[in-house]
């Protein structure tokens, strides 16, 4: 769902964008919620988020995660 993977050569997809809000986004790009960040993010802070918002996202029939602008995810994926 999150990517939270980083494999040799690849870039950590928060890096620079762990102090921005996540957007939980419907799959047609609607705002379903928007979790700003007490700290800076974390792989594990970012699941436990998403993981809080599960109702919200099943109901909107799945789910694209952003850090501001960065895609960290999709259920999609």
């Amino acid at each position: 769902m999150l990517v939270t993977d980083v494999r040799p050569g690849e870039a950590d997809l928060l890096l620079g964008h762990d102090t921005k809000p996540l957007e939980v986004c419907s799959l047609d790009g609607r705002v379903l919620d928007t979790v700003p960040a007490a700290a800076r993010w974390t792989h594990s802070t970012l699941l436990a988020a998403v993981g809080a918002r599960r109702r919200l996202i099943e109901d909107a029939g799945g789910a694209d995660f952003y850090l501001g602008e960065q895609f960290i995810g999709s259920t999609e994926v």
